[in-house]
């Protein structure tokens, strides 16, 4: 089969790939569609760690074409989204409930061969079999969503709270839309480009703003009486990390999502945390929302064609990781 393996940071080579047999309890599936998350951007750039050589993709979605032994009722033909997260299922963290903290945690394209390839062999617990009325590129955006998911969870939105977003890329289209679902009262997000705050506008935002805009923070207090009460961090870049307190009211909350690079920062003064109450949450992986996810998409409440997307072929996989700024989409699959 033809796959995109990972060698070393900017060193990604597309060439054939022998499969191994199937273990027990293994599926083979042919990879319909892959998204590129900005973790394959982290891993290629040397900012975060993976194995070595590994197919990378984790965000994908495909058709069962082989098994070994119990599958858990699934068949062959059976169309099926991917959690690449494997949990141990018996260290302290898996007992607790707290999956996304196993110690011994693997995610197939990191640690384990994933989805930039024509097929792809996966446990058969990490496969979700998808209501027929899902299209398979559409299913692929099951584990960038149930991440999502998680992360509204962690912000315990309010009905009549007022939610400031940073930055429009795939992730923070999203948390619009959860946003919306979950009736924030005034939805407001900030983001550099334009074309993705137009974006933003369709996925279901109030209000849009230019975060270079030199007068964003007193328009965004005026906009809020005074700050938010949920602000979701979904750029990952220490600008946008330490801008959330500027659009913070007395007692909100901060989700910091956007998946930095291993150096970023956070600069602040903890006077302003303690005298302002905030509560700061992190936001890791996606423990117990990959169903929800898929209903989500089957229902039509969360709907990816609001925002673009390139679909392009393995063997264009390099333009896909030298992309300049002038890019016009938000998200890129591999598509076979």
């Amino acid at each position: 089969m033809i796959a995109a393996i990972f060698n070393a940071p900017h060193k990604i080579s597309v060439e054939e790939y022998s499969l191994r047999s199937l273990t027990e309890g293994e599926l083979l599936i042919r990879v319909n569609a892959c998204g590129v998350c900005g973790t394959d951007h982290h891993i290629n750039n040397g900012e975060a760690q993976s194995s070595t050589p590994v197919i990378l993709g984790h965000e994908y979605a495909g058709t069962i074409i082989d098994c070994k032994g119990n599958i858990g009722g699934l068949i062959m033909g059976d169309k099926v989204a991917v959690d690449p997260n494997i949990n141990c299922g018996y260290c302290s963290y898996c007992r607790e409930g707290k999956i996304n903290f196993c110690e011994n945690l693997t995610a197939l394209g990191v640690d384990i061969n994933g989805g930039f390839a024509q097929f792809s062999i996966i446990p058969f617990k990490q496969a979700y079999k998808l209501n027929d009325n899902i299209p398979l590129n559409i299913a692929a955006y099951a584990e960038p969503l149930s991440c999502c998911l998680h992360g509204i969870e962690q912000a315990e939105i309010k009905i009549n709270d007022t939610v400031v977003i940073v930055g429009a890329g795939s992730i923070g289209l999203l948390m619009v839309q959860l946003a919306k679902l979950s009736q924030a009262s005034k939805i407001i997000v900030i983001e550099p480009e334009k074309f993705k705050r137009e974006l933003a506008i369709i996925s279901g935002a109030d209000l849009i703003y230019d975060s270079t805009d030199k007068d964003l923070i007193q328009k965004i207090m005026e906009e809020t009486n005074g700050g938010a009460d949920i602000i979701i961090e979904c750029a990952g870049t220490e600008t946008a990390v330490n801008s959330t307190i500027l659009f913070a009211r007395k007692g909100a909350t901060i989700i910091l999502f956007g998946l930095s690079g291993k150096k970023t920062k956070m600069n602040f003064n903890l006077q302003d945390y303690f005298k302002k109450e905030l509560i700061v949450k992190g936001s890791l992986l996606n423990p117990f929302t990959f169903s929800k996810s898929l209903n989500l998409l089957s229902s039509g409440h969360i709907d990816p064609e609001k925002f673009t997307t390139n679909q392009i072929d393995i063997n264009e996989i390099h333009s896909v990781f030298s992309i300049n700024e002038n890019s016009r989409f938000v998200k890129y699959q591999i598509i076979s």
